[in-house]
């Protein structure tokens, strides 16, 4: 039995007529009728009987054109929901982030999830200040960000990785040889800053964590760029601050150490507008959940 002989059977039933049904399946004749007969022979019963007028179905047949039917409308549905698959993704979804090391921590969450490589994406590397206007202005669909640059009602997340704050330490500052440090370790440092005009929200929130522990941290200068805050962290033998651990890299020339007693509000979400219309970014936002 296969499908194509049901489909047979049914037009059989419905034109009643062996020529009429072997026009519409687009076969001849004979090939038509030796399938009907080498289907009734599987089952072991008469489906139709044969006259000169016509073609009626026997008790049988009908039972069996009933089933028939549903088998047909399942795997037909089967069919457009395999087809169509890619299609639900057909749109590509643009994102934008601030650090190179954060589009890496969403690939990799996205590379866990079956058939995520059938979505579109188009990524943009920009400034904090950039990736917020393209997101309200729908240059963009979705920013990648740390959590504690999220502001707004019009907007929703999703928190791709959870993190405390983390010290990025140049190999000739004394604090490199630690593995876990304190805020009182760092009081007496000095630091390269995020850009105020750049990220402010980065910013303030490094500078309030500082101050909530008690000392006002000592900036030498600011960067707008983790790439340029790395170089002037060794330049200045200053220490800087970064959200997640998996957003850089350690080298011999620094590493990162958690700051043990910073809140575990320094992680990386996924921010997009509520209003968003772009229907592959509500795909990628269920399949994001699992």
């Amino acid at each position: 039995m296969n499908l194509q002989t049901l489909r047979y059977f049914v037009s059989l039933a419905k034109t009643k007529s062996y020529t009429r049904a072997a026009q519409e399946c687009f076969v001849s004749q004979p090939a038509l009728s030796r399938a009907i007969a080498e289907f009734e022979n599987e089952i072991g019963c008469h489906l139709v009987n044969r006259s000169s007028r016509s073609v009626e179905l026997t008790v049988e047949g009908d039972v069996c054109l009933e089933e028939a039917k549903k088998i047909l409308k399942h795997c037909d549905a089967l069919i457009d929901k395999v087809t169509n698959v890619g299609q639900q993704y057909a749109n590509p979804i643009r994102i934008g982030y601030i650090i190179y090391g954060h589009i890496g921590i969403f690939n990799k969450k996205l590379s866990q999830i079956p058939n995520s490589n059938l979505i579109k994406i188009e990524t943009e590397y920009d400034s904090l200040v950039n990736t917020n206007k393209k997101l309200l202005s729908d240059e963009i669909d979705m920013a990648i960000m740390p959590e504690i640059c999220v502001t707004g009602n019009a907007i929703q997340t999703f928190r791709l990785v959870s993190s405390q704050l983390y010290a990025i330490v140049p190999c000739k500052n004394t604090l490199f040889k630690h593995d876990s440090i304190s805020f009182q370790d760092l009081k007496n440092q000095r630091f390269i800053g995020w850009d105020r005009e750049e990220v402010p929200l980065l910013s303030d929130a490094h500078s309030r964590a500082c101050e909530a522990n008690g000392f006002k941290p000592d900036f030498v200068t600011h960067a707008k760029k983790m790439g340029d805050l790395m170089t002037l962290s060794i330049l200045h033998n200053a220490l800087g601050f970064a959200s997640c651990t998996s957003s850089i890299v350690n080298s011999k020339e620094f590493k990162l150490i958690p700051i043990s007693d910073s809140e575990a509000n320094f992680g990386l979400v996924c921010v997009w507008k509520k209003n968003n219309k772009n229907p592959s970014l509500n795909k990628l936002i269920k399949i994001l959940g699992k």
